[in-house]
């Protein structure tokens, strides 16, 4: 039993047509390093930024942000028990000042054709900056994001507030090949000249 040919035009449409892709994953699943693997791919004019972890002896210690159109880096949380911040997500301390800052600066002119937030997590929602941002972002934009696997309450209102115009693939390793083909067939449809 196969796909009925309006089944497929369905998939078709809902994919190249919408502005807004959202790839949902489990954590360490490979979300950051799929979507790197396309930056060759996206507008020159694209923005936003990407999480990487930090590492020490092998140990993840905390996580900093990179902006995709300068060479702006912050630290975005640490286990550093120094930071007395007030936003804890497990053992890390979430950055709030430092990341606005760093959003402000990556995010300093209008939006460009594509922006890319790695990710729409925990730990940036606790910036409303960030999510004034990501909304604002939504209404003027195509973005691509990663979005976690477990629930959070501004990407769930996101996710019911913008219904009609994202699509969201559900990643996992196993699925990496096939899901990394669809989304350079999106940039290659929507940003290709």
């Amino acid at each position: 039993m196969g796909i009925r040919m309006e089944h497929l035009f369905i998939i078709f449409f809902l994919f190249f047509f919408m502005p807004h892709l959202l790839l949902r994953g489990p954590p360490r699943s490979g979300k950051t390093t799929l979507l790197q693997s396309l930056l060759p791919f996206f507008p020159s004019s694209s923005s936003g930024f990407f999480t990487s972890e930090l590492l020490s002896n092998g140990i993840r210690t905390g996580f900093r942000a990179f902006c995709l159109s300068s060479q702006l880096t912050c630290l975005l949380a640490t286990k550093d028990r120094s930071y007395t911040g007030p936003f804890h997500v497990g053992s890390y301390r979430v950055h709030i000042s430092d990341f606005d800052f760093f959003l402000q600066k990556c995010f300093s002119s209008s939006f460009p054709p594509l922006i890319v937030f790695d990710e729409i997590g925990k730990m940036e929602c606790f910036s409303s900056f960030f999510c004034s941002l990501v909304k604002n972002a939504f209404l003027s934009s195509n973005v691509l994001a990663t979005i976690p696997i477990s629930s959070i309450p501004f990407v769930t209102d996101l996710l019911s507030s913008f219904s009609e115009v994202f699509t969201v693939f559900f990643f996992f390793p196993s699925t990496r090949a096939q899901t990394r083909d669809l989304l350079l067939d999106w940039l290659q449809t929507n940003f290709s000249s």
